[in-house]
């Protein structure tokens, strides 16, 4: 049975690595309440913010990293989250306040924390297009959170609902993301929802919810898009036979999607196999590109060596994964029935 994957590759986000360095790794952390990580949130009994603090500084940039508190607000600056922070060995500078620092500024660091205090929005996506990890707390009460930071959400398919939540209390964290790990409740004193506004991809998602209200979230943009694939066209079984030399596998078009284009698909990233990592391309067709599936737009059909995807009797998935020309990873995957004949 065919996967129909839908395929997303955002105009903006091909445009915008296009103008920056391949391959480089941006990263959100989006949550709804700025009490999480003040000195009455590490107080509060049966949570672990501090847990929470060190999975997120990790997800950002490993054991080490140098970290810019753009903010003088609470939430950030107190002691607890400071000596978490410095104890593990990670920088933390802490200020000044500025509203419009400079993109070459921010990028002298590996992370930037905000609540409550405006930045320049461009000047945001431009930072974590170009590989910066950003922390965002809302829940500052005097500050429309929607209005100070959606234009820098939006970009990254994530926004802050107009009104706040008031969701008080320690709330469990029902989420097995790596910021997550070892943290089962955390506490906040009443947050904007947050809202994931492109569903489809899956670069940004909420990961916490509690009673229909989001409370945090995450943009990575390592994820890849999801593309549709068809091994062996024109065979509804998919049946791979182990002692046949190849198999036809063919990436899928759409209106957003044109795959033929080798702007579009580094041909020579592409891999596939049980994992997806299997160095076994052999080659993809370069002239006159087919419609393998009657929806009239043309397909990039590739040919792969069976023996170097090294599919078992047990498998049944085959994935293919590869980058856009601009360095932005897509990954597709379609059932397959694994035979090998007796001889």
């Amino acid at each position: 049975m065919k996967q129909n994957l839908v395929v997303f590759i955002s105009v903006f986000l091909i445009h915008a690595a296009s103008i920056l360095p391949a391959q480089a790794v941006g990263r959100i952390v989006l949550a709804n309440d700025e009490w999480t990580l003040s000195n009455a949130g590490f107080s509060s009994s049966g949570t672990q913010p501090d847990k929470f603090a060190l999975n997120v500084a990790n997800w950002f940039s490993g054991s080490t990293g140098n970290f810019l508190v753009l903010s003088d607000n609470f939430g950030l600056t107190e002691s607890s989250l400071q000596s978490v922070m410095t104890n593990a060995g990670y920088g933390w500078t802490i200020g000044p306040v500025n509203s419009n620092p400079s993109l070459s500024y921010l990028q002298l660091f590996d992370a930037v924390f905000l609540a409550r205090n405006r930045v320049n929005n461009i000047t945001l996506i431009g930072y974590v297009n170009g590989g910066g990890n950003v922390y965002l707390a809302g829940g500052a009460g005097w500050l429309n959170e929607a209005e100070a930071w959606n234009p820098f959400l939006n970009a990254f398919g994530l926004a802050f609902a107009p009104d706040y939540n008031n969701i008080v209390g320690n709330i469990p964290t029902n989420s097995s993301h790596p910021i997550f790990t070892n943290v089962s409740s955390l506490y906040q004193g009443g947050g904007s929802d947050i809202l994931d506004i492109t569903a489809s991809d899956s670069k940004s998602q909420v990961l916490v919810t509690f009673d229909g209200h989001g409370l945090y979230a995450v943009y990575d943009s390592s994820s890849p898009e999801p593309v549709t694939i068809d091994i062996k066209p024109g065979d509804a079984s998919n049946t791979i036979n182990t002692r046949s030399k190849t198999v036809t596998v063919a990436i899928l078009s759409s209106a957003n999607f044109y795959a033929p284009d080798d702007v579009i698909v580094d041909r020579l990233s592409l891999t596939f196999g049980p994992t997806g990592v299997e160095q076994s391309l052999l080659s993809c067709a370069t002239r006159k590109p087919k419609d393998v599936n009657g929806d009239t737009l043309k397909d990039l059909v590739c040919i792969f060596s069976i023996k170097d995807a090294g599919f078992i009797s047990e498998d049944q998935v085959g994935i293919l994964k590869g980058t856009t020309e601009a360095g932005i990873p897509f990954e597709g995957s379609d059932d397959v029935l694994i035979t090998t004949p007796r001889k």
